[in-house]
């Protein structure tokens, strides 16, 4: 007779460390994670806007053409790089952690797949202007 123990997993304290090996709900990583943090990052990302632009803009010198603005895009990009590398990933593994329809594992699947090669496409005009 075997005695077999049943494997627990620890439950994580982290939602995010959950999302990204794969352990928690879409709708979590969807709704929180994906939309909830593009709209924090792009409130963050404005107000920075908002705040450099005092400091940027010369009398003969846009705000565009300031290096300080310039460096404040650039790091602003490679948050989002960042952020967007961290949803497709953390959504692609949740995928199929729904309750209901297993449909929606297979549809946002095809959605980060649409988003990864919109963002590439984007990549690609910027780096050719």
């Amino acid at each position: 007779m075997s005695t077999a123990v049943p494997e627990v997993r620890a439950s994580r304290s982290s939602g995010i460390r959950a999302a990204w090996h794969g352990e928690a709900s879409l709708a979590w990583v969807f709704w929180r994670f994906n939309f909830g943090g593009g709209i924090l990052l792009w409130v963050v990302g404005a107000f920075g806007f908002l705040f450099l632009i005092p400091f940027t803009v010369g009398e003969n010198q846009s705000a565009l053409e300031s290096p300080v603005f310039r460096a404040y895009l650039l790091i602003l990009a490679l948050a989002y790089l960042a952020y967007v590398v961290a949803s497709v990933v953390m959504i692609w593994r949740c995928s199929f952690n729904v309750v209901g329809w297993r449909g929606w594992g297979y549809v946002t699947r095809v959605a980060m797949v649409l988003w990864v090669l919109r963002l590439l496409f984007i990549i690609k005009a910027l780096a050719v202007s």
